[in-house]
């Protein structure tokens, strides 16, 4: 028995445009990072979407590994 008063939440469904001003980078970073399966994506047909928290998850993933690698 959900005890918690909110609706719950719907994920975010964003295109590749959006992510890209999301991230403030380029559509063809995020679609090398999508081909890298680094940035998660669903195929709806023909249309590809995002959802907005798996990509900060792995985008934070990435910038943690890389900042690892680093030290």
């Amino acid at each position: 028995m959900n005890t918690n008063n909110s609706p719950p939440t719907l994920p975010i469904w964003l295109t590749k445009e959006q992510i890209a001003e999301r991230f403030k980078c380029s559509i063809r970073t995020v679609t090398n990072l999508s081909r890298r399966k680094i940035l998660p994506y669903y195929r709806l047909g023909r249309l590809i979407r995002y959802r907005a928290e798996e990509c900060d998850e792995a985008l934070s993933k990435v910038r943690s590994a890389s900042i690892l690698d680093c030290l």
